[in-house]
């Protein structure tokens, strides 16, 4: 303590410098979910848990998921939740992706098409490109290669097409 106030109780009311004033304490450091205004912890404000300021979560309350350096209770569009502490952005293409893999696609931008988990320009062989759904569908016998359900490329068989 830089003052108290009594010797008797031992209670600060003011710090020396390098020390920071927490309910009649100088303390080194703030602890877990005050943070540091130079010369006293402040409590960290809901939602946040851990705090690098009064604006900036570290960590946040339980239902809660940290997004950059705020606390939200869900993940935006092309996020998913990892551990239950925070969100991630889906890698890749994909506009949304599994929780369970941020690299596996569940959907794309609308310029590109939907096949195993992936966001393509171009459909594998024996697909075509479904602009109406995203995705990449396969092409119906006899077709090998096709341009939608109805108009073949090729043929499986050279002597039908």
């Amino acid at each position: 303590c830089q003052t108290c106030t009594s010797a008797l109780t031992n209670t600060c009311v003011t710090c020396i410098d390098g020390y920071l004033f927490l309910s009649g304490n100088c303390l080194p450091s703030c602890p877990a979910g005050y943070y540091s205004n130079g010369t006293v912890c402040l409590a960290c404000l809901p939602p946040c848990q851990n705090c690098y300021d009064s604006v900036n979560c570290i960590s946040c309350t339980s239902g809660n998921y940290l997004t950059g350096s705020q606390c939200n209770t869900s993940c935006a569009t092309g996020m998913i939740i990892i551990n239950n502490t925070y969100c991630q952005y889906c890698t890749g293409l994909c506009v949304t992706c599994l929780t369970s893999n941020s690299s596996y696609c569940t959907s794309c931008p609308a310029t590109q098409f939907l096949q195993w988990g992936a966001c393509l320009n171009t459909c594998a062989d024996t697909y075509f490109g479904n602009s109406s759904s995203g995705n990449c569908e396969k092409c119906q016998p006899p077709c090998g290669n096709c341009l939608s359900p109805s108009i073949c490329l090729t043929c499986f068989d050279a002597t039908l097409f």
